[in-house]
């Protein structure tokens, strides 16, 4: 599996079979090669990289320390360096969180109204405790020891 501590600032160009594992369609170059959680893989001098960061790094611009990878087209196996956008984790985090369950950041995933936040965390953070859910986890924990 491909690691953040890989170097993809390294590379000035990809290898020309590279290029036979990327479908350009009207909007998403698909990645036809290895898959892994939906991201597209290649092996590169004996490594394993994720290929979106390799063609940002070399197509667009040197990565920084840390940083991620955000696919604006939501498709994961895009390489498309126009569909990639180079973001902070928590960044990347609430885009995502955001896209995945709803766009309404005062309700939960499920829909309840958020009614607490969780203590020590700033003012419209995206981590945030449904009461809801909770009570109703609670209660199932509660049933099934009793069952």
């Amino acid at each position: 599996m491909a690691k953040n501590s890989l170097d993809y600032n390294q590379f000035t160009e990809l290898p020309e079979r590279f290029w036979q594992y990327v479908d350009k369609t009207d909007t998403c170059w698909l990645w036809k090669g290895k898959i892994d959680d939906g991201y597209g893989r290649f092996w590169l001098i004996s490594k394993l990289y994720l290929t979106h960061r390799l063609i940002y790094a070399i197509m667009k611009n040197k990565l920084q320390n840390n940083s991620q990878i955000d696919h604006l087209c939501k498709n994961r196996n895009c390489c498309n360096p126009e569909h990639l956008e180079e973001v902070t984790h928590k960044e990347n985090t609430r885009r995502g969180l955001a896209n995945k369950y709803n766009t309404d950041p005062n309700k939960c995933p499920y829909g309840h109204i958020y009614n607490h936040q969780i203590p020590g965390k700033a003012e419209g953070s995206i981590y945030k405790v449904c009461k809801t859910c909770q009570n109703n986890r609670a209660t199932l924990r509660k049933s099934k020891k009793a069952g």
